[in-house]
């Protein structure tokens, strides 16, 4: 019985522990939703054609905002490194320039790239074209401050505060709704950017005013510890190319899909807007994850963490997948009066609500492998299923005849794949002993 007990509080702890660094986090994701599905749902109730331009543009979008998820993973362990190892106050000055140098960089090489892009996927829709640009000019001229927003809020996290990142995000997204819908209301959709712009700015705001208590008059300027900005790179790198492969895929199935109709480009961009909703505990599990491994001593063995994470993040994908499943078509129907979009968005959640779970697992094994200072797995699962399997898949119906059906197919059989490689993957790498994060 005494034996019973102490694993039960054994397990309470770890779920304690989760739990405490979990609920900030799923609010700010939850927030920052609203934000992005006010804005389509602003969209979607006026122009068909407004809403074909911002899913056009979400893929770049997505790359100028996500691209700094590599980055914030990396600063995230790294913070969590130095404070553990009591070495933040000797080099945090030195660690500050260099994240600062690679936000710059970044920021720049993101915005030109887009921009290049862009050129060539409105010249399929040369009647939107100048719609587009102008929409999209805030998120190439303000891609610095997107990416030091998740900068600030990656760090705070590798000093165990998830709670910074929530309150930005409490004072940011209300800022974006309401400038937002000024905008749109004054300029139409040309002014839809600049309300997430202002937003951002403000939580950074908030973001460098609570990030200065850790930079006191004492903070030194000593090189980083020998090996770490190699550790650094190699698991920010291969994540952030992960995140700008996806967006890229992206523009590439889109106008595939395109030739199918602009309804069901539409349709896809409009569920995406909402599918994080049903794997929002397993966006939030990797940062969990990372920080509980860069900042503790492996009082956790690696299998009972998984374990537990995978649970907090597989059940709620599961239960909101099959509430959607039971009312698509009144869900659809209040969301937007175009019949033919209704259709659309039904027969797309017919096939890849299923794939959400598989998401929700995939994005948990990939954490606990970040959480190992790994970063390839994501790199290569991403590839498999974009270029590999969706991509392809997503051709070959278009030619075949099988129509949105087997685009939406596609999509469900790429994360399948990416489950099947991570798991494996993990299976193999959960047989060394080796602690989270170690440095050589």
């Amino acid at each position: 019985m005494s034996s019973n007990v102490l694993r039960i509080q054994k397990n309470t702890s770890i779920d304690q522990e989760i739990w405490g660094l979990l609920w900030p986090l799923l609010m700010l994701t939850a927030i920052q939703r609203l934000g992005t599905m006010f804005e389509g749902i602003l969209v979607s109730v006026n122009s068909t054609d407004e809403l074909t331009i911002t899913s056009m543009c979400s893929p770049y979008i997505s790359l100028i905002s996500t691209i700094s998820f590599g980055i914030g993973i990396a600063t995230n362990a790294f913070v969590g490194r130095l404070t553990a190892e009591n070495l933040w106050k000797d080099c945090c000055r030195r660690l500050a320039r260099m994240v600062i140098l690679v936000l710059v960089v970044g920021s720049l090489c993101i915005s030109g790239i887009s921009a290049l892009i862009l050129a060539a996927s409105f010249a399929a829709i040369p009647e939107l074209a100048h719609l587009g640009w102008l929409y999209m000019l805030p998120y190439l001229l303000g891609s610095p401050v997107i990416l030091l927003f998740h900068l600030l809020v990656s760090a705070m996290r590798g000093f165990h505060d998830t709670k910074t990142g929530m309150w930005m995000t409490l004072l940011s997204v209300p800022i974006q709704i309401l400038v937002c819908w000024g905008g749109y209301t004054l300029f139409g959709i040309a002014g839809l950017g600049y309300g997430t712009l202002t937003a951002q700015a403000a939580g950074c705001l908030l973001g460098l005013w609570r990030i200065r208590p850790h930079f006191r008059t004492e903070c030194g300027n000593a090189p980083l510890p020998k090996g770490s900005v190699k550790e650094f790179a190699a698991l920010a790198i291969p994540v952030s190319l992960s995140k700008a492969i996806m967006p890229a895929a992206n523009a590439a199935i889109n106008p595939l899909v395109l030739s199918l109709g602009a309804v069901y480009v539409s349709a896809s961009g409009l569920a995406g807007r909402f599918e994080g909703f049903f794997y929002l505990a397993a966006m939030s599990m990797g940062s969990v994850a990372i920080t509980m491994g860069a900042g503790n001593a492996q009082r956790y063995s690696t299998k009972k963490l998984l374990k537990h994470l995978c649970l907090w993040s597989m059940t709620p994908s599961i239960v909101m997948v099959i509430l959607a499943w039971i009312f698509a078509e009144p869900f659809w129907a209040r969301l937007t009066p175009d019949t033919s979009l209704q259709r659309a968005g039904v027969e797309y959640w017919s096939i890849c609500l299923l794939a959400y779970p598989l998401i929700s697992l995939e994005m948990t094994l990939t954490g606990i492998l970040q959480a190992k200072g790994q970063g390839m797995p994501t790199l290569v699962i991403t590839v498999v299923r974009t270029w590999g399997i969706q991509l392809p898949i997503t051709w070959a119906a278009i030619q075949l005849g099988w129509g949105a059906r087997g685009a939406w197919a596609a999509y469900l059989l790429g994360n399948l794949a990416s489950v099947l490689i991570i798991g494996v993957w993990t299976y193999v790498k959960l047989g060394h002993k080796k602690p989270f994060n170690k440095v050589s």
